[in-house]
């Protein structure tokens, strides 16, 4: 069995759409598509994603003469894949990315508007609860956990940040009059130093667990 029917074997054997295996992957639809009409080989790589993926060996995936139904059965039963793809991995994605962009404009309006804390901590709950939401309906491997949280930071980070720049001035607010004009460039400042240092560093983790 060639490696093309192989894939789209063991993908429906996975339950998996070809979407949900791409984002398991970080590869486009389309290049799914591709490798299981034959049009296309995956890269090595790709190859032991997706042997980790579909539970099997690269052996199996690899070699023509191993039938992936007959030749190695223990190996297809399912329960052994060690980074399971929910089926709701793109809902649980779509639904924490909402939860927290609602938690960010739920703290930015409510501190603009009441100048309180209370819609602020609401805020940060909104947040935690979109990445408990996508660890709980997303479950990816880890490559697509640190692309989700690459972005995810941008979103994360200025609740933080303003409190980090709020309590340096809180104590050296006395020493200028300028201090309430600086805060606002600070936040965005450490915002955008955190949100790059912390996206760099997922993206090379990401690579080390399977490149893009």
């Amino acid at each position: 069995m060639p490696l093309s029917e192989k894939i789209a074997a063991l993908r429906k054997r996975a339950g998996l759409s070809q979407e949900q295996l791409s984002e398991a992957l970080g590869v486009s639809r389309q290049a799914v598509s591709k490798w299981e009409s034959g049009g296309a080989m995956p890269e090595l790589d790709k190859i032991v994603q997706l042997s980790r993926v579909l539970g099997v060996s690269t052996d199996a995936l690899l070699l023509d003469e191993l039938d992936c139904f007959s030749s190695i059965p223990p190996e297809l039963t399912g329960s052994a894949r060690p980074f399971p793809v929910s089926q709701g991995s793109g809902t649980g994605r779509a639904a924490a990315f909402g939860l927290m962009l609602a938690g960010l404009l739920c703290a930015v309006l409510g501190w603009r508007e009441y100048q309180a804390l209370l819609p602020v901590c609401i805020g940060l709950v909104l947040q935690i609860a979109g990445c408990v939401v996508y660890e709980a309906l997303a479950a990816p491997i880890p490559a697509a956990r640190c692309r989700f949280y690459a972005l995810a930071v941008w979103l994360l980070a200025p609740v933080p940040c303003a409190f980090a720049v709020d309590a340096v001035f809180f104590f050296i607010g006395h020493m200028t009059s300028y201090s309430s004009l600086l805060a606002l460039p600070a936040v965005l400042l450490l915002w955008l130093c955190t949100g790059c240092a912390v996206t760099l560093l997922l993206r090379r983790a990401a690579r080390r667990f399977g490149p893009e």
